[in-house]
């Protein structure tokens, strides 16, 4: 369906620029609509082509305020974020909001295209309290535009719910998606791509929680569904797959855990990139299980390489929460292995850096002392 809709948009942009010419406010738009095509579809390189040289077409041609200029930089924003370019990502949706909401106003699905955009690049960027003002503004404009059971309207309510997972508050993230999942069933049927999505994070609310009997039935459910719409290699059904492998690591079951981390790392590379952070979060996974199936050399040294990944690729930084994560498994690591003053450094860092990110009241704090009480115990 995908490669139809693009064959089909790519054919109207060719047969417009041809009679009206690339610069025609038609052709401009219709090489949008192709480049957005390609990013629904999730071909990020190919999209980027089209909107950049939508947006190069528009600039030349049309006011600085014109809507096409202003919705074109909206899907900028959107790959630059998704590729781990924060900074031109904000630089993009930061104007493209203020120009709609002159043009547009406050309540229109332009603007709250912007407005989802924008909250999602501060959560990257662990701006936590500016991405939950923006969210629940998203929450309040699709709900006036469009009521509670409307797609967009529960998108919103979801992306609050995964805000309050990043933060820790799993009790209220679940009660989201508890009344989220059944919504979705009754409005969009069982295996629309976010009804999978919300009972796959309504598993990991469970799974966060320690509720494992009731984690697994919701992951498999989600991973027969996106095999069924999406087949075995699409990024839905990996991510998916890494969060069932998440279950298994937490129940110490390695075997199962190691093949569905090592197939989700490689389609994150390939796809997204060796620096991307979902990239280094299941490299940081497949380093805990190296470490905890009695092979802590071979989690130590991926690790290590995560981690310098994440502090020279200018995507991340060191207070990101990949990093952090890193940091503390490769000191666990490092336990393992008897290298006690490294291990300590890199909990110390870990400690920090989560008490800089989220204050002194989260779960990586406490997992962060939990590491150097046992590194002083040995």
């Amino acid at each position: 369906r995908f490669e139809r809709g693009i064959e089909n948009r790519q054919r109207s942009a060719d047969l417009l620029a041809g009679a009206l010419g690339e610069d025609h406010p038609d052709s401009i738009q219709a090489r949008h609509l192709l480049g957005r095509a390609h990013l629904k579809a999730s071909g990020y390189p190919e999209a980027r082509v089209e909107l950049e040289a939508a947006l190069e077409s528009a600039r030349s041609s049309l006011p600085p305020g014109d809507p096409i200029v202003l919705v074109t930089r909206v899907d900028l924003g959107q790959i630059d974020r998704i590729e781990g370019r924060t900074e031109e990502a904000r630089m993009h949706l930061e104007e493209a909001l203020a120009g709609l909401r002159r043009t547009r106003g406050d309540v229109h699905p332009e603007t709250l295209a912007a407005v989802a955009g924008l909250a999602r690049v501060r959560r990257a960027e662990d701006r936590y309290d500016d991405s939950r003002t923006l969210y629940l503004e998203r929450q309040e404009i699709a709900r006036k535009l469009h009521g509670e059971d409307h797609p967009e309207s529960m998108r919103a309510v979801s992306d609050l719910a995964d805000l309050l997972l990043i933060k820790g508050d799993f009790a209220d993230a679940t009660i989201i998606y508890e009344e989220l999942v059944p919504r979705a069933r009754r409005v969009l049927g069982n295996d629309h791509p976010r009804t999978l999505r919300w009972i796959s994070n309504l598993g990991m609310c469970y799974r966060l929680a320690g509720r494992f009997e009731e984690t697994r039935p919701r992951y498999e459910e989600a991973l027969a569904g996106w095999k069924r719409t999406r087949g075995g290699n699409h990024h839905s059904t990996l991510r998916t797959m890494s969060g069932l492998a998440n279950l298994f690591l937490m129940q110490q079951d390695y075997e199962s855990a190691r093949p569905a981390y090592e197939e989700a790392y490689d389609w994150y590379s390939r796809s997204l990139g060796p620096n991307h952070a979902d990239t280094l979060q299941v490299m940081n996974n497949l380093g805990q299980v190296h470490a905890r199936d009695g092979r802590p050399a071979e989690g130590a040294e991926l690790l290590e390489t995560a981690l310098a990944r994440c502090l020279s690729s200018g995507l991340i930084g060191a207070d990101h929460q990949v990093t952090l994560w890193v940091r503390s498994n490769l000191g666990d690591s490092y336990r393992r292995l008897e290298r006690y003053d490294e291990a300590m450094a890199n909990l110390n860092q870990a400690l920090d850096g989560a008490r800089r990110l989220h204050g002194d009241v989260h779960p990586d704090i406490a997992s962060a002392h939990d590491g150097l009480g046992r590194v002083l115990y040995d």
